[in-house]
């Protein structure tokens, strides 16, 4: 990726350069490498498809120039993209299908010609066909950011991912929910069965929670037999709805395993809400937390009802 900027940079001037690629598992546009100024804050930058000018630009497969660069800033951010006064953008494919963009910043107004717009139009596919070849570095990378185990979202991408999201929610005035889930009587299971069919049932319970929340959430594996999601843009109503079905369907799973005994779990649950209930990571994973383990109380006492949030 440092060779591809830097050789662009030969052809094209600008203040900051920045390799997006989408992450097919996430939906999410994330850096893969930036050079130039605020390198430190764009490394940790997210975007969806159609968003902003450089989601715009991958969506649609069209080269942009001299648009506003602010639109791919939001909360914190907005002022660092205020400061530049012109983008190029131009979207990058791999046998067909969007692979990512190569985003310019500059702090000079409309500093990006018809002649730029040829030549990174022209670079595009070159580029694109050396980031393919190169997928296994990103292919590392994205194992980092991965549990093993289940194939979910680990949590060092909860942190980072969720971070974004309340920026972002913040910035558009959004409700934002963050889910704790416990499994309830999977001790047992290991105790009883051993470990590895205790992984096992990981994977079906991870497999099921997946399926029971939004695409536009986030599950993640945050350690043990807990998980955590995050549902951007809902209301408090949608978030209960969606976890006591999710309880409901967890309930019910009927797992069979490899010793050919079936086994079921349960799962507890306690979300918080932003900004109602934290307005920070941390606030937000303590609230959800202790509602969860309140839950887990009423539970094993017969009640099966999540722990609500105080609105």
């Amino acid at each position: 990726m440092k060779i591809v900027i830097a050789r662009l940079r030969r052809l094209v001037d600008f203040d900051t350069g920045v390799v997006y690629l989408f992450d097919d598992d996430s939906r999410l546009i994330v850096p893969a490498y930036v050079d130039g100024e605020n390198a430190d804050m764009l490394e940790r930058k997210t975007l969806r498809r159609g968003e902003g000018l450089t989601g715009w630009a991958l969506e649609n497969g069209r080269t942009v120039v001299n648009a506003k660069p602010e639109l791919d800033f939001y909360g914190k951010e907005l002022e660092i993209g205020r400061a530049y006064r012109s983008a190029a953008v131009t979207p990058l494919k791999a046998s067909g299908r969007p692979l990512g963009t190569i985003t310019l910043y500059d702090r000079r107004p409309d500093h990006f010609t018809d002649e730029h717009e040829r030549v990174l139009e022209a670079v595009g596919p070159q580029i694109a066909s050396a980031i393919e070849a190169a997928r296994s570095f990103e292919e590392t990378r994205a194992r980092a950011m991965t549990d093993l185990l289940t194939g979910l979202p680990n949590s060092r991408y909860l942190y980072h991912q969720l971070a974004q999201e309340i920026d972002r929610a913040r910035a558009e005035k959004r409700c934002l929910a963050v889910v704790v889930l416990d499994l309830d009587r999977f001790k047992p299971i290991n105790d009883s069965f051993g470990h590895h069919v205790g992984d096992e049932v990981l994977r079906e319970v991870a497999r099921a929670i997946r399926g029971q929340f939004r695409g536009t959430d986030t599950t993640c594996r945050w350690a043990g037999d807990e998980f955590v999601v995050v549902m951007p843009d809902v209301r408090p109503e949608t978030v209960e709805k969606v976890v006591r079905r999710a309880q409901q369907e967890i309930d019910k799973l009927e797992i069979m395993t490899s010793v050919g005994r079936p086994v079921r779990v349960g799962m507890s649950a306690g979300w918080a809400i932003y900004p109602a209930d934290g307005e920070n990571l941390a606030e937000l994973i303590q609230t959800a937390d202790k509602r969860m383990y309140e839950d887990k109380s009423r539970r094993h006492a017969g009640c099966g009802a999540p722990a609500r949030p105080s609105l």
